[in-house]
């Protein structure tokens, strides 16, 4: 999607690429029963990926609002991401909800999430931007490394500490202490 504005009302998936997709400059806005935008190849590392760069999206969607099996880059722009579905329900309802890896290097990502804002099984490397987060569950899941090496991120979360994460957190555990 180079340049334009699109716009995708659709009653299941709004954007669905097998092996990517790419974003430079468009202005997208989606309504979707299900899933927002996604990228679904899982046999091929080098591909079922989402780029977004330099444009703006707002995405409505009773899944997740962005999918991808490998890679979610976003490189500036201005993306507001509203998940509302039911957590716990058989569709997830996260933000970005990534097999592998998210890289954000720049842009504004506003996200407001049903389930976890951003989730992802490998790494995430914020490196520049701004991530403002309203979770009812994780704000930022990293199953691998999470890196702030720049940016801004604001989480806020309405729902208890997952599971996952019980163990991990205490009150006033932080610093060694």
């Amino acid at each position: 999607l180079v340049n334009g504005t699109i716009t995708v009302e659709a009653a299941q998936d709004g954007v669905k690429g097998k092996d990517c997709v790419a974003m430079f400059g468009a202005g997208l806005n989606v309504t979707a029963g299900n899933d927002g935008i996604k990228s679904t190849e899982s046999n091929d590392d080098t591909k079922g990926f989402l780029q977004l760069e330099q444009g703006s999206a707002t995405v409505q969607a009773g899944g997740d609002c962005l999918q991808a099996e490998t890679l979610v880059w976003i490189a500036d722009g201005t993306y507001h991401l509203t998940s509302s579905g039911t957590a716990g329900e058989a569709n997830s309802s996260k933000g970005i909800h990534c097999g592998g890896d998210v890289e954000i290097a720049g842009g504004k990502l506003t996200i407001d999430a049903a389930e976890d804002g951003v989730n992802c099984t490998g790494s995430l490397e914020l490196q520049a931007g701004e991530v403002d987060v309203t979770s009812a569950e994780d704000g930022i899941q990293a199953d691998g490394d999470l890196t702030v090496s720049g940016g801004a991120v604001t989480i806020t979360t309405t729902g208890t500490v997952a599971a996952s994460a019980q163990d991990d957190f205490q009150p006033n555990n932080f610093g060694g202490g």
